[in-house]
Parts: structure tokens; C-alpha cells; sequence
């Protein structure tokens, strides 16, 4: 918004540009969060002892807009994330 528009336009427009910047702020905070699910999956496959083993998704993950469990879905990548840090530990020798 320029300053010509905030002072000399309608005071309504003011409330449009700062819904627009949440909306700008939310979708860049999804996109954050989908990069983040698309790194625990490569380091899970990362962390596998085995060259045959690794499967990093062959198709990106589906984005919806109605989560059917979001919560089952969050403790399921928190649970990865852990899975994960545990086998670091164990293969350090750190307990």
C-alpha cells in the first residue's frame, strides 16, 4: 500500500491489504511446512544402512485442504523425527 492510497482511499482498503499479508503469511508458512515433511522423508531414507533400501516418495505428497487426521498425521512425524534421533544416538554410542 502506498501512502497516497492510505491516506486518500478508502479506509476499507487498508483491512483488504492486511488480510492479504496473513494470507501471504500462511501460505508461505505451509510451504515451510511441506519442505519440512519433504526433509524428514529424505533423511529417514538418508539414515537406512542398505543402498536398496532407500524409496524416497515417488510422487509428491498430496495436498488438501480437509485434513482427514491431523493430529494422527503430526504425532506420526513426530515419531519419525524421534525414530530418527534414536538411531543417531545408537550408532554414536550415545545414550
Amino acid at each position: 500500500m502506498t501512502p497516497e492510497q492510505y491516506w486518500s482511499d478508502e479506509p476499507e482498503l487498508l483491512d483488504a491489504y492486511i488480510e492479504k499479508q496473513q494470507y501471504d503469511i500462511e501460505l508461505e508458512n505451509k510451504k515451510y511446512h511441506l519442505l519440512g515433511q519433504y526433509f524428514v522423508a529424505a533423511v529417514k531414507e538418508a539414515m537406512k544402512t542398505k543402498k536398496s533400501e532407500f524409496a524416497y516418495p515417488s510422487k509428491p505428497f498430496e495436498l488438501s485442504f480437509r485434513k482427514k487426521e491431523p493430529i494422527n498425521e503430526q504425532e506420526k512425524i513426530e515419531n519419525d523425527i524421534r525414530a530418527l534421533f534414536s538411531q543417531i544416538k545408537e550408532q554414536k554410542g550415545v545414550r
